[in-house]
């Protein structure tokens, strides 16, 4: 029986190791002298994985948007990395707080922290995502469109784009979701419609349409198909493009991850993963 003992042993070890690595691990990483933190959620099925960098809002934190990943991140066996802003806010160049104010090296710190994981996980290279909310929607931006990492797709929800930053110039897969009754960032830009976030602001936001435009160019579509109108969204398809390019607009959400709980909403994550699992480099 002692055969027995030592297998049940080692079954047990394996099991809680497994159950270990589905929960988040803190990591840090110093970029230009400052101590910088991350959250990883290794949920990976094979090797290698899909990776998806997620960035949460302002006043947000990675814990946060974690959670918004944890069950498509396991049932899809995904890594998911989730960065902490140094003070809540990420510097996008026309926003936020102090981030922005104090020239943050965000870009900088989401390229090392890349690195890093894919030498501690072993993570396809050819399915690396970014992904962003609101202020760190902002920051995708500007990461695509300066081509910061080797991303295969991005998504942006409930952000904007600022006329005086880096134009993209290389086409790129992105799916943007955006609220049509946001007033944190107002699709029709300009200043927020919430003065704590106007204050923060040094450049007036695009407005949606103008950001849209942008990638549309960028990505060389020729025209566009309304694939589906509903008492909840319209969701737009751009056709005959060098890279993809869909928009979903929430007809009666504001500034928010949606959910399939909200009246009217939709499962953010699920529409997100579903749209970044089709690209690969």
């Amino acid at each position: 029986m002692r055969w027995l003992s030592l297998f049940v042993g080692c079954l047990g070890w394996v099991l809680s190791f497994y159950t270990t690595a589905q929960q988040p691990i803190e990591q840090h990483i110093l970029v230009q002298g400052i101590q910088r933190q991350y959250l990883v959620l290794d949920a990976h099925h094979q090797k290698p994985a899909p990776l998806v960098i997620v960035l949460h809002g302002g006043g947000g934190n990675a814990s946060r948007m974690l959670q918004r990943w944890q069950t498509v991140a396991q049932r899809e066996g995904l890594i998911v990395v989730a960065p902490n802003a140094e003070k809540a806010t990420w510097n996008a160049l026309g926003c936020c707080g102090d981030a922005q104010q104090q020239q943050s090296a965000d870009a900088a710190f989401i390229q090392a922290m890349l690195k890093e994981v894919e030498q501690r996980t072993s993570v396809d290279q050819h399915r690396i995502y970014v992904v962003g909310f609101s202020n760190g929607g902002m920051l995708t931006y500007q990461l695509i469109a300066q081509q910061r990492a080797p991303f295969a797709a991005a998504a942006v929800v409930s952000a904007a784009m600022f006329s005086g930053q880096p134009q993209p110039q290389t086409a790129m897969p992105l799916l943007i979701v955006h609220g049509m009754q946001d007033q944190v960032v107002p699709i029709n830009g300009g200043k927020s419609q919430v003065r704590f976030v106007a204050r923060a602001q040094t450049q007036a936001f695009l407005p949606l349409n103008q950001t849209i435009e942008i990638w549309k160019k960028v990505n060389q579509c020729q025209a566009k198909d309304l694939k589906s109108n509903t008492v909840a969204f319209e969701f737009w398809q751009y056709r005959a493009c060098k890279a993809d390019l869909q928009v979903y607009l929430l007809k009666s959400q504001g500034h928010t991850w949606s959910t399939v709980e909200d009246a009217d909403g939709i499962d953010t994550t699920q529409v997100i993963w579903d749209f970044l699992k089709q690209h690969h480099h």
